[in-house]
């Protein structure tokens, strides 16, 4: 007769052993899985930031390049900081000095280019040396609400004799005579994170003027171009006779996680 076989289960110790066994294998798993975890995170928060964060410096390096010369000028304010510049739309060159009635040249297709739509509500610059065109002496005349009709072509294609009201009291050294579009301004509130382009507002000429929300509130277009910033800092070097040169320093922060970005442009237009 066989004698059935006797059924055994685990002792306490044995499934206490099997337990602290499975935890130590558990702990050293989540070890390896949470630095790549971790480092994923990291990795996304810091792509996020510099999205961000550079999202305004194409826009602004495009205004930048085609300021008019001297025109770029960077002010802090509090938890303010503002750069602004006057936008040109197109430039031409003048074959008799600037008066009442003189000679300009552009390309085969026609003078200024055509950049700037039906030539309406500008202003002409010659040789503006800083806070001329703001002030709009010297170098810049009042606003012209059409240029058309004090533009008499030629018979070479390209060429026309400007005719002006108030003539320009100055000389440019490159016989360069530009077209102001209108003002830009970027202004960087570090309090909420942003940078906002304002632009089409009145000529002022004090900056101070114009360095906060409330005293670019009625300009025609704004839009906001960067957010989740921590600071900004704008600068603005004018060596000589060579093109100005910009820097913008951008910071965002969050916790752990700190981004830098460093821009730099240079005006390409000259006096």
């Amino acid at each position: 007769m066989r004698r059935r076989a006797q059924a055994r289960g685990f002792t306490l110790v044995e499934v206490v052993v099997a337990m602290v066994v499975g935890a130590i294998v558990m702990i050293f798993a989540a070890m390896f899985l949470v630095a790549p975890i971790d480092a994923y995170e990291a990795h996304g928060l810091r792509s996020e930031m510099v999205a961000n964060t550079s999202t305004a410096w194409p826009r602004m390096e495009d205004d930048i390049r085609q300021a008019l010369p001297n025109s770029v000028r960077a002010r802090p304010n509090g938890n303010y900081v503002a750069l602004e510049l006057l936008q040109t739309c197109g430039y031409a060159r003048y074959t008799t000095p600037p008066s009442a009635s003189f000679d300009v040249v552009g390309t085969a297709s026609g003078v200024f280019g055509a950049n700037c739509v039906n030539f309406t509500n500008i202003w002409l610059s010659v040789n503006n040396a800083g806070d001329e065109a703001y002030t709009q002496a010297t170098s810049m005349t009042p606003r012209i609400p059409d240029l058309n009709p004090l533009m008499i072509p030629q018979a070479t294609p390209g060429e026309a004799k400007l005719s002006l009201l108030m003539p320009i009291n100055t000389n440019s050294p490159r016989n360069r005579i530009y077209l102001v579009e209108r003002p830009v301004t970027y202004l960087c509130d570090q309090a909420q994170g942003t940078i906002t382009r304002y632009a089409g507002y009145p000529i002022a000429a004090l900056q101070v003027s114009r360095d906060t929300p409330a005293e670019l509130a009625g300009s025609p277009s704004v839009e906001v171009v960067a957010r989740g910033l921590t600071s900004c800092l704008f600068d603005v070097q004018r060596l000589g006779n060579l093109p100005e040169q910009v820097r913008v320093h951008l910071t965002s922060a969050r916790g752990a996680e700190v981004v830098h970005l460093q821009y730099g442009a240079s005006v390409e237009n000259l006096p």
